[in-house]
């Protein structure tokens, strides 16, 4: 018999925590929103951005792209499986892709 008291607490199903995820998922665009809409103007980080993207877009993104092939052949040699191969064609479809995609996302009209 254990005399340290224990605390119990009730088991959330899964539909209860995506509706309470979903729930605070728009509380917070709710909160957030009048943020987003006076962000138009700002150029504070403008400089840093293009800075990113260039090294991006020029060769950060293909000594990326040729370290990532290296290490992907090194794994697989050594551990005789193709898994790296995933992440290979992942971190190049970044590098040549990477940087128009989410530029569209933040400079989207809504």
């Amino acid at each position: 018999m254990s005399i340290v008291p224990t605390l119990s607490l009730p088991r959330i199903g899964e539909r209860q925590l995506l509706f309470l995820a979903g729930a605070l998922a728009a509380v917070a665009l709710v909160v957030v929103a009048g943020d987003a809409w006076a962000a138009n103007t700002d150029n504070t980080f403008q400089d840093i951005y293009d800075w990113f993207v260039s090294v991006l877009e020029g060769t950060g993104g293909k000594l990326a792209a040729v370290i990532a092939i290296l290490v992907s052949i090194f794994a697989s040699a050594v551990a005789i499986k193709f898994v790296g191969a995933g992440t290979v064609l992942g971190i190049v479809l970044f590098a040549a892709f990477g940087v128009t995609v989410i530029n569209n996302i933040f400079t989207a009209v809504v």
